[in-house]
């Protein structure tokens, strides 16, 4: 989990939504640069197909008062391969972080 967006702490209060919701965190830091949009970054797949699943989870549908329409909203996927992590899927986030965790209020 890397914080792309420059608010002290967001990627520790997203940590603790993404475990209560049964995703394993494996830890967390800050970006070098600033992300305008959340990504989801496969590290092992070629295809993406990790970072695929994973953004469909994180997925929302767009709403109009209290009803749901049009498509769902997902982050973005990226490839880029990086043998050497032990782990799948980074998850950076960028500004638009609150469409895919509305309930995270930053820890300062």
């Amino acid at each position: 989990m890397v914080n792309g967006t420059g608010i002290h702490r967001l990627a520790r209060a997203v940590e603790q939504e993404l475990l209560s919701r049964g995703f394993n965190v494996y830890g967390t830091g800050d970006a070098v640069v600033h992300y305008q949009r959340t990504v989801v970054r496969d590290l092992r797949d070629p295809q993406g197909k990790t970072a695929q699943a994973v953004a469909r989870a994180l997925a929302v549908k767009r709403r109009f008062l209290c009803f749901h329409w049009g498509e769902q909203i997902t982050p973005e996927v990226e490839v880029e391969i990086d043998s050497s992590r032990f782990i799948d899927v980074e998850i950076i986030l960028g500004d638009d972080y609150q469409r895919f965790f509305p309930q995270v209020v930053p820890l300062y």
